[in-house]
Order: C-alpha cells, then structure tokens, then sequence
C-alpha cells in the first residue's frame, strides 16, 4: 500500500515537468501565452513541443533553438588580396534560450530571451518583458523588446525562409528597443503603438549617447483573408494547409535626440546636434497550401541639421514545396541609397537569392537544414558594413556569391 502511494505522489510531481505534449490544452495554452499582438514571433517552434513547469496557477515553459552555418565567399581578385578571394568557414549566429509564461494569473505573462551564439559566444539579453492582456484582446507591455517594425525582422531567426534575412531588410530593421507599447488584436485587424529609447537601443542605459529622447512606433496589420494570426509567424505554408491566408501590413516610426543628456558629463557648453529621423514600410504575404509570397517596400529619412538623407528599398520572396518536405524559394532584394549614406561605389546595390529547405521534422521547423546562394547583381563595397549575415563581405565589382548551409535544432 505504501508504495502504491509513493508511485501516485512521484507520478503526481513529475507531472509539473513534463513536455507540454499530450493535452491539446497544454498546447493551446502555450500558443495563447506566447501570441504576439504586433505580428511578433512566437517562442513556440511550429510543431515543437517544450519543457513546462507549473506552480499553482503560474507556468514556466522554456525552450529555443540554436544554428550552425557554413559559410562560403567568393570575391573578384581584381578587388581583393588573393587570400580573400575565397573566404570560408563555420559560425554559430544563433544558440537562443527562451523562457516565458505566465505568473499571478493567465493575464499577465512573460519571455526572457538570451542568445549565446554571435562572434564572441556571450549571452546577449534580447527580450525581457512582460504584457498583460485583458478579455477584449487589449493589451500593455514593458521592457526589452522588438519594436513594431518591419514584418521581415518581426519574424524569427529561426522561422526565415533563407539563412538570414535579406540584406536591405536588415539596412532598414529598427530592431529591438526598452519601452512600453499597447496594442489589440481581433479577428482581422491588429495593432501595436511604442513608446521606446528608439531603433536599435536595446541593453542600454537611459544615459546611453546612442539613446533617442523620443521615439513612437507603430504598425497595422489587416488579414483580408483568413482569420488565423499564428500561421504569420513565419514565412512558410506547408502541404495541406486547409485555407488561403492574404496579410497587409504597415509600420512608421518616428524619432529624435540631442535635446536631453546624452551621457556626456563634461562641463563643455558645446550643443549635440539635433537628428530626427523616421522609417516607414508598407507590406503583403500570401499562403496558400504548400507556397507562399512576400513583398515589401521600406524607406528612412535622417536629418541633423546639416545633412538630409533618403534611402528606401524592397524586399521580394516566395517559397514552394516540391515534396512533403522540399521547399525551393528565391528572393531579390533592392536599394536605392542616399550619396551621403553610400559616398563611394555604388549606390544602388541588389541581391538574388535561391535556396532551398529540408524539414527533417514534417511540417516543423524544429529540424531544418537550409542552403542558399547569394549573389551580388552589383558592385558593395561602398554598402557592407562589417555585416556578415548574410554571407556577402562586400567588393568594387559586381559578382560577389556567397554560398552558406546552415542546420537548425529547436527545442
């Protein structure tokens, strides 16, 4: 008898730790936790299952992914030493660690976010927030996170179609930021409004020089078929999906500083220039069963008082499956550069992408291996910004290709 009790109590506790993989509740659940309002990417890997832990009703689910890439550059040798005309090797761009859930009650939830891979292999913070959703879908939120910007950013590492993101994509991105934002969501129609330390102000001080004094974003989005938010987490649509889904999105986000401390305690009277700036962007995707197609179209402004400058650009993909587990996708990327931005070389750099993607795991990208070719249609050597993402390292001649297959694990 007193073993059969011991059995039920063990039983009982390891219930509380245990995969969140049985009950479609559990799953639901994970999914309601997790859901973006701003289009943001869900800490739940399409078709994964993660760790929970439960304490009353509070709950912890953890989980993430990491990537392992090999990258190949081949350069021209007129523009180049010939020891860099092939660049080659292995990186680990991402090794995330994601924790969220929620606590108190199933209003209030939370994601903690570290990313160990990058060049120097340290934990980075990416998100630390914390939201609380009321009945009507209404929401507010704090701390660490991606601002309500391009739809190409808002989707994770993990759930692109290619390697990385595009390379004007990532010119463009706004990236992450400490802020507030609210937002609401309802069958068709969702949006998000920030108030925030500005683009890419994220594990700073408020003291911080390269911190905004004021910076709002905001983004719309409008499901004109569908009525299914999760399938935008991603940029895929596999095989028997039952409907057609269409997503029309906008963002604008405006800033300024140089009109508060800036972090400089010298007694000098001397004035930090004025810089305001704004980005907007206007974007579609479409799924329907086993392809997909994505377009955008993107611009800054900056002004700080002495130089004005332009830049804008767009961003075209689609994907299709050639077997159950087969995507093919292709992508051409284009921008027009302002010559204050680009004051050498070319200022209208562009890029074709084909790849392909094998989903070791069916209709998941718990286990992904992605190959893709990268080709420079022009001369970057005015353009690269000691960005090697993408795999392009930038040189006076048009012709870069950069070759990269990457494996993903999530967990």
């Amino acid at each position: 008898m007193k073993s059969k009790v011991l059995m039920v109590l063990a039983g009982a506790a390891l219930s509380s730790v245990a995969f969140a993989a049985t009950p479609d509740t559990d799953r639901a659940y994970a999914a309601e936790l997790s859901a973006d309002a701003s289009a943001r990417n869900s800490a739940l890997a399409a078709g994964g299952d993660h760790f929970k832990l439960t304490a009353g009703d509070s709950t912890l689910y953890f989980g993430g992914y990491t990537q392992l890439r090999w990258t190949n550059d081949f350069r021209s040798s007129g523009s180049t030493t010939d020891q860099d005309k092939y660049t080659t090797g292995f990186s680990i761009p991402n090794t995330r660690l994601q924790f969220w859930g929620n606590t108190w009650s199933k209003e209030l939830t939370y994601k903690v976010d570290f990313n160990l891979g990058g060049a120097d292999g340290g934990a980075t913070l990416q998100d630390a927030e914390f939201r609380y959703t009321w009945d009507n879908g209404f929401y507010f939120r704090g701390g660490q996170f991606k601002l309500a910007g391009l739809r190409e950013t808002l989707v994770g590492d993990e759930k692109q179609l290619s390697a990385s993101r595009s390379v004007v994509g990532d010119f463009f991105s706004i990236g992450r930021s400490q802020g507030v934002e609210i937002g609401s969501t309802a069958d068709q129609f969702r949006w998000a409004a920030d108030f925030s330390d500005g683009q890419n102000a994220n594990n700073t001080d408020y003291i911080a020089a390269n911190e905004a004094d004021l910076a709002l974003t905001g983004r719309v989005e409008f499901q004109a078929m569908g009525t299914d938010w999760s399938r935008w987490n991603d940029f895929t649509s596999f095989k028997e999906t039952d409907s057609n889904g269409l997503l029309i999105g906008g963002m604008f986000h405006w800033q300024q500083s140089g009109r508060t401390g800036d972090g400089d305690f010298a007694t000098t009277k001397a004035n930090t220039p004025r810089v305001k700036g704004f980005t907007y962007s206007v974007d579609a995707s479409y799924e329907a069963s086993g392809w997909n197609l994505f377009g955008a179209f993107m611009g800054n402004h900056s002004d700080n008082q002495t130089i004005k400058t332009d830049n804008w650009g767009f961003v075209f993909q689609g994907g299709v499956f050639a077997t159950d587990q087969l995507e093919l996708f292709a992508r051409w990327d284009y921008l027009k550069a302002d010559e204050n931005v680009i004051t050498v070389g070319n200022r209208k750099p562009q890029f074709l992408t084909l790849g392909t993607n094998y989903y070791v795991s069916p209709r998941s990208h718990t286990f992904k291996i992605t190959a893709d070719v990268v080709w420079s249609m022009k001369q970057t050597n005015g353009f690269q910004n000691n960005n090697t993402n993408a795999g392009v390292l930038g040189q006076d001649k048009k012709g870069e290709i950069a070759v990269q297959v990457q494996a993903q694990v999530c967990w």
